[in-house]
This record gives C-alpha cells, sequence and structure tokens, in this order.
C-alpha cells in the first residue's frame, strides 16, 4: 500500500517537468526557425544586391564604354566627305543604323538600372516600363493605381519594379498572351498588387520540378525580402494571375 501513494507521486512530479522538456523544445525549435528565416534572408539580401551591382556594371559598360565608342564612330562617319551619290547614301545609311544602335543601348541601359524610376518615381517607371512593352505590339498592358503612393526606403519601390519587369518578361516569352492588367492597389499598411494575364498559362507543379524558373525564383526572393506573401494562381490554357501583398514598413 505504501508504493501507490509513491507512484502516483511520481506522476504529479513528472507531468511538470515534462511540460518544462516541451516548452524547451518548442523554444529551441523557434530559436532554430527565426535564426534559419534570418540566414534566409541575409543570403537573399546578398544575392539581389549582387545582382544589382553588376546590372549597374553592365549600364555603366553600355553607356560609357560602348556609348562613347559608338558616338565617336558616328562622328567620323558623319565627318566623310562622299563622292558620288552611292556613296552619300552609304554615309547616311550607316549613320542611321549607328543612331538606331546608340537608341537602342540605352533602352536597354534604362531597362537594366531604371534611372527614371529613381529619379521620378514608381508609377512613372512603371508608365514607362509598360508604354516599352505595348511598343513592341504583340501583347498590351494595362496598368492602374488606387491610393497615393507613401514615402518608403530607397529600395523599396526598386524591388516592387524588379518583380513586375520580371513578370512581364515571363508572360513576354511564355505565355502567349494578348493582354496583361496590373493593378496595384495601396492601403494604410500594405501595398496590394495583382498581374494577369489571359495567355496559356502553366503547370507549377512542372515548373517547381523543372527547377529552371530563375525569373519565378526572382519573384518569390524579392518578396521574401519585402517581407511580403505572394500567391500564383494559374492553370494549362487559363492564364496566370499573380497576388502580392507586402508591407509598406517591411524594412522595420
Amino acid at each position: 500500500m505504501s508504493e501507490q501513494p509513491s507512484f502516483y507521486t511520481l506522476i504529479l512530479f513528472s507531468i511538470p517537468l515534462l511540460g518544462v522538456f516541451i516548452l524547451l523544445f518548442i523554444c529551441v525549435i523557434y530559436f532554430y526557425h527565426k535564426k534559419n528565416k534570418n540566414l534566409l534572408h541575409q543570403l537573399i539580401t546578398t544575392e539581389i544586391t549582387a545582382a544589382e551591382k553588376e546590372r549597374k556594371r553592365i549600364a555603366a559598360d553600355l553607356h560609357d564604354d560602348f556609348g562613347q565608342l559608338l558616338s565617336v564612330i558616328r562622328l567620323q562617319v558623319s565627318s566623310i566627305n562622299p563622292v558620288s551619290q552611292a556613296d552619300r547614301q552609304l554615309i547616311k545609311e550607316a549613320a542611321t543604323h549607328i543612331d538606331d544602335v546608340l537608341k537602342r543601348m540605352r533602352v536597354m541601359s534604362e531597362a537594366i538600372v531604371p534611372n527614371q524610376l529613381l529619379a521620378a518615381g514608381f508609377c512613372w517607371g512603371i508608365e514607362e516600363l509598360v508604354a516599352t512593352f505595348n511598343k513592341l505590339g504583340s501583347i498590351q498592358v494595362h496598368w492602374e493605381l488606387s491610393g497615393d503612393l507613401p514615402e518608403s526606403e530607397p529600395d523599396h519601390w526598386l524591388h516592387h519594379y524588379r518583380i513586375i519587369q520580371e513578370i512581364l518578361n515571363n508572360a513576354l516569352k511564355h505565355s502567349n498572351a494578348k493582354n496583361i492588367w496590373i493593378n496595384a492597389l495601396v492601403d494604410d499598411k500594405y501595398f496590394l498588387l495583382s498581374v494577369t494575364d489571359d495567355g496559356i498559362g502553366f503547370d507549377k507543379e512542372a515548373v517547381a520540378r523543372a527547377a529552371t524558373g530563375s525569373g519565378l525564383r526572382n519573384i518569390f526572393n524579392r518578396v521574401a525580402l519585402l517581407r511580403g506573401q505572394i500567391i500564383i494562381d494559374t492553370l494549362p490554357q487559363q492564364g496566370v494571375r499573380y497576388q502580392i501583398k507586402t508591407p509598406l514598413n517591411y524594412a522595420k
């Protein structure tokens, strides 16, 4: 009879002890989860920062080296004194081709580093991006913003610009879409972005298994860097819809 109370006493002492061990286990899991999440955030930040630096270097090379060299060639070609009408026509065509290459290089440089976005603001940058895609003629992009954009961290709107740019590039390459609708909404705390196309869509699981979608990975990385959420709704032959929600104070 004396052993029975001691057995119950052991159980009563064991339950709180077990609770303490479970609590410590949960704390350890939470600690490592938070640590891994912060590490992943740092890795994404490093990757994107390196990519932006490389973009700036390429844009500088296009403008400073190739652009200046072509400008010099343009002046030299224009200074040639033709001896016949045929030579005059050749010089005129060569100068026109060089001007066209210079114009294309400026467009490429602007796409790599959107200086107009940094100088004039996010909306103006998106409008220019939309206009560039609409000039291609193969796809019609529609842009609408509801609400006023607040001031934010210097790179906040650049990340959103890159996300939209990547989505448009993917749609142009793979979707066979005729229209893309970009709708943005600003409320007190969040920036809500919806991008929808009427293309052929894709199989998300197949793309994930193929592990070749660097464009999608870049989109997910930037959304993660903004501490946001992304949902992609798509099925083959039913278009694609991206829904992205990011806090306006993401850096905090």
